[in-house]
């Protein structure tokens, strides 16, 4: 079993690309993970949206957070968007959770809202399982 406190610890790290992106990891549960990502100039586009890119870089975190949890390092190897609506004013939160993981592939489904709880995006991603394994 893998200590997810570390594991949060350790993601969340404000050098890191996520911290650097407005992301934080906040939940890592048996095959599901939580996040967030700050509405803030760094993740807007010209029109001061957060962008679609932001968004799926939210998603695709917290998916491979829900794969993650089992213990194993799995890498994206696809991804499919669907951007519902624009988010309104404040940050934007992502749950994802693990639809099947098999002996090398896994695919996690992640749903992203804005504070008014509002859908704006859906992502399916499919993860490869690597040889790595997340120290305890």
């Amino acid at each position: 079993m893998i200590n997810k406190t570390e594991l949060l610890r350790r993601v969340n790290c404000p050098a890191q690309f996520l911290g650097r992106n407005g992301i934080q990891i906040t939940e890592i549960g048996d095959g599901t993970a939580k996040g967030q990502m700050e509405n803030i100039p760094a993740t807007q586009n010209l029109l001061g949206n957060i962008h679609g890119g932001a968004l799926s870089t939210l998603a695709d975190a917290v998916a491979a957070m829900a794969v993650c949890s089992s213990g194993q390092v799995y890498v994206t190897i696809h991804n499919t968007m669907e951007y519902l609506r624009t988010a309104g004013p404040g940050p934007v939160f992502c749950e994802a959770r693990v639809r099947k993981a098999g002996q090398t592939i896994a695919v996690s489904e992640a749903t992203i809202t804005d504070s008014g709880g509002r859908e704006i995006a859906i992502g399916t991603f499919s993860f490869c399982k690597t040889d790595h394994i997340i120290p305890k």
